[in-house]
């Protein structure tokens, strides 16, 4: 371990001539998002936050953060880089960057207001987007002592930024991390007037934990939102360390979260502030959450009124005063915007003058019109007991060391988060083509049968995708017999397919028939891949999906046989004015042809006829196909697609299948449930029926029951709530660590 020192004085100077500044005109919290044009924030903590002054009331002589993190992201406005109490919050130049996190053991202002440059920041990491997963760790411990403003053991910090512009902003699912601080520290001690006695120390290590989080959509907003939260795990306090019967243990039993959450729309910003367990949820009220000298306190009783005033003599104790807007103001509000735009907010779990207002003899360091005052005072009073003899060497020590008066903070957070109106509308990773997907018609043929290919892509954005191109390419040795659409252009085993424009909430699909060469060998599985592609609001828009089948088994014997076809739909749940697909797959798994064949279909009164495949005619609710002939190991898949009416229920579909030789079939789905969501069905193989194949798997001479195919365009549903908001810290930097 490594010893540094920082010395609380003029000739400090020169020490900080090499340190890295804070960019020039970096903003302050009242400067920043002073519009809501783009969207952005900060979050920020210090555990421990000490500001010294001379006796003559001369500038600030050393101000310290302790355990000290922050996380920040902004589009059109600029990054905060300090804190409320002038403290940087990030020391690398800002210039060109729009994220940042920062986590550091300790930040040292020294000679603030004068000329010397205005931090040293030690075990500092910092990571700033562009790049876009800037990532940053400290692995040096080493040893702080700032006498007599502080004294500390410092542990690594680690920070991380993602985010590199408002089209690359989202990510994978919701909440999700954009930038990320961790500043950590243990055993420290503050303002030491003797040798032996500190005003405060910390027994233990401390963490302080700020991320920026993507939030789901909210309140009928069509973007997301944005939170910004720091969580803290705080160690006991002690209060006059060193002097008997006056000591003053502070224990706080949970985590400390403040969390500022924009959402874009009226009623969805929220300001939060208290105590939260180890799941994240905010602890009863009725729940104890700190102790002073073993008595302890409930979480109504700290943060439920004005908070708890102290008076020990030589210092004035706050602990728990309500969370107030963002400037140094404890009487003041909070601001949420009523349209839930800008929401900001600060707070200090304990804030302590020192000198305070001293006095000797007093009995009574709980205010008596205080609902504590029965409580506390008890314990308490031998506290001020014991100060009393010391109290003037207490202060001539501070005095002496130039420390006439003195702030200390434990447990400072601060949050701010804008979006626009409507919230932030995501750029790559809502990809209107994500649940895009293919399937295959059987899982298994036979040398000479034909079977087929169903690409199928909906638009789940709020605008169309233009110019829309699927390329699609498939395994040697298949011979094309035909698609609907026909191809754009042909160019060997590639299949390009021109189509235009899809509108939103609409999709389109392509379906592809192959034949199995005569002498195909049983056990070669042929593979298909597609890639769908458009221009959607400005930018492109790019989806792969492949499936892996259907294997060749050996030659089919017996008559024509359509009783396998089987019936499904494209989606598991529904919304009210939404397109999908019903699709039958006609198959003859016989050793004979199927001539005369006709498909029916009678369509559900909960939806409309919007259009169907390969010359269907329809009339009402009625869809008719007349395929004509089958040869053995045949199939095709005929879709039709539908706009939904219904409001509720769930919307079933039949097919009548007919055949000249007297074969036929009544494949059916339950369909889809009209809810509030649209949810894809998983791709499913139409070789069997969901009870599998007859025969069943692994009898001579039965096909092979199919399974679930992978579908390779994932839902665009997106998990989440707010565990994640308010996650222990150790659970959100392991994520980001991983």
């Amino acid at each position: 371990m490594r010893s540094t020192r920082l010395f609380a004085a003029v000739g400090a100077a020169a020490l900080l001539a090499a340190v890295p500044l804070a960019a020039a005109g970096a903003a302050t919290p009242t400067q920043a998002l002073a519009t809501t044009s783009g969207y952005g924030g900060y979050s920020t903590g210090s555990v421990v936050y000490a500001n010294a002054l001379n006796a003559a009331g001369d500038p600030d002589i050393t101000k310290t953060s302790l355990a000290q993190s922050a996380a920040a992201a902004s589009i059109g406005e600029p990054l905060v880089t300090q804190d409320l109490l002038s403290s940087s919050i990030l020391t690398a130049a800002a210039t060109g960057k729009n994220a940042y996190g920062h986590g550091s053991a300790v930040n040292e202002g020294l000679l603030q207001g004068q000329t010397a440059p205005p931090q040293v920041a030690l075990t500092t990491a910092e990571a700033l987007s562009p790049p876009p997963t800037a990532k940053a760790t400290t692995n040096e411990l080493l040893t702080l002592p700032a006498d007599p403003v502080a004294q500390a053991q410092l542990l690594p910090s680690s920070a991380q930024a993602r985010t590199t512009s408002l089209d690359s902003i989202c990510v994978t699912g919701t909440p999700a991390v954009i930038s990320t601080g961790t500043g950590q520290a243990t055993n420290a001690r503050l303002l030491t007037p003797a040798a032996g006695q500190s005003v405060a120390t910390v027994d233990g290590a401390v963490r302080s934990l700020s991320s920026m989080l993507l939030t789901a959509p909210s309140g009928g907003a069509t973007g997301s939102g944005l939170t910004s939260v720091t969580n803290q795990s705080l160690a006991p306090l002690t209060l006059f360390k060193g002097i008997p019967g006056a000591e003053t243990t502070i224990t706080v039993l949970h985590q400390l979260q403040l969390s500022a959450t924009a959402g874009g729309t009226a009623g969805s910003g929220k300001a939060f502030y208290g105590f939260v367990d180890s799941t994240g949820k905010p602890v009863a009220n009725s729940e104890p959450v700190l102790m002073i000298n073993g008595q302890g306190l409930t979480s109504e009783q700290v943060l439920g009124g004005d908070g708890v005033q102290l008076s020990l003599g030589v210092a004035d104790v706050f602990i728990g005063a309500p969370n107030h807007g963002l400037d140094d103001d404890p009487a003041s509000a909070p601001r949420v915007d009523a349209n839930g735009t800008t929401v900001g907010t600060a707070a200090d779990l304990v804030r302590i003058k020192v000198p305070g207002t001293v006095t000797t003899g007093s009995t009574t360091p709980v205010a008596t019109d205080s609902p504590l005052a029965p409580v506390l005072n008890p314990v308490l009073q031998p506290v001020v007991a014991g100060l009393s003899p010391v109290l003037s060497a207490v202060q001539a020590g501070l005095v002496s060391a130039g420390l006439g008066v003195a702030d200390l903070r434990y447990g400072h957070l601060e949050a701010l988060a804008t979006v626009p109106a409507g919230g932030i509308v995501c750029g790559d990773a809502k990809n209107p083509l994500d649940e895009s997907r293919k399937d295959v018609s059987t899982l298994s043929v036979r040398p000479g049968q034909t079977f087929e290919y169903t690409v199928r892509f909906p638009n789940r954005g709020t605008d169309p995708i233009t110019d829309v191109v699927v390329t699609d390419t498939y395994a040697a040795g298949l011979e094309f017999v035909s698609s609907d659409p026909t191809p754009t252009s042909r160019s060997g085993s590639t299949l390009t397919y021109r189509l235009g424009t899809i509108a939103p909430g609409a999709f389109a699909d392509v379906s592809l028939t192959f034949r199995v060469p005569a002498d195909a060998k049983a056990g070669t599985v042929y593979r298909n891949d597609a890639r769908i592609t458009g221009t959607y609001l400005g930018r492109t828009v790019t989806k792969d999906v492949s499936v892996p089948g259907p294997t060749v088994i050996g030659p089919l014997t017996g008559a024509c046989d359509v009783s396998r076809s089987t019936k499904y739909a494209s989606n598991t749940q529904v919304t009210t004015g939404e397109q999908f697909a019903y699709y039958v797959n006609v198959s003859n798994t016989g050793g004979s042809p199927c001539t005369g064949v006709t498909v029916k279909d009678t369509l559900d009164d909960g939806v409309a006829f919007v259009s169907c495949s390969d010359a269907c005619t329809h009339s009402g609710q009625d869809v008719t196909w007349r395929v004509g002939t089958l040869a053995p190991g045949a199939s095709r898949t005929l879709s039709v697609v539908v706009r939904t009416t219904a409001t509720s229920g769930r919307l079933p579909n039949t097919a009548v299948i007919g055949t000249t030789e007297g074969s036929t079939a009544s494949p059916s789905t339950p369909g889809p449930v009209v809810t509030t969501v649209s949810t894809p069905a998983p791709g499913k193989p139409a070789g069997c029926p969901t009870t599998g194949c007859p025969g069943g798997a692994g009898q001579p001479g039965a096909e092979p029951a199919p399974e679930q195919l992978p579908r390779t365009g994932g839902s665009g549903l997106l998990a989440g709530g707010a565990l994640l908001l308010t996650g222990a810290a150790f659970g959100i930097r392991k994520a980001l660590r991983a």
